[in-house]
């Protein structure tokens, strides 16, 4: 999988999540811990919250993904069958928690995320 933004201009991320690592959050969602790799190699966190299921199933059950998943079934079962091939990175987790925490200041972004943050603020004034 590659990740284009448009902060990144004409690079894209490389991502694989076979090595990535998922824990159950606080919030009743979960985190997926993992680094990109290609051009940079960053460690990330991607925080799915309970409100985000309805869309992560919106995007599953659309004709490209199903038709992906009815294609490359017997490759995923066998990744599967193989998934220590793929193990992650030992601390992964605690490296990647301990960054979000110091670069957070244990602070969460508000719901919605920082754009619609920024975006209230500037309806407010």
């Amino acid at each position: 999988m590659n990740l284009w933004s448009r902060g990144l201009g004409r690079r894209e991320l490389g991502m694989d999540f076979r090595q990535y690592v998922v824990r159950r959050a606080e919030d009743g969602g979960f985190d997926i811990f993992g680094v990109t790799h290609g051009p940079v190699a960053w460690e990330f966190r991607i925080h799915v919250e309970p409100e985000d299921v309805a869309g992560l199933v919106n995007v599953g059950l659309t004709r490209p993904v199903m038709r992906l998943l009815l294609r490359r079934w017997a490759t995923a079962v066998a990744t599967l069958w193989r998934r220590r091939r793929f193990k992650p990175a030992d601390g992964l987790e605690e490296r990647v928690a301990g960054a979000y925490a110091r670069m957070m200041g244990e602070r969460r972004p508000s719901a919605g995320g920082p754009a619609t943050a920024a975006a209230s603020e500037r309806t407010a004034t």
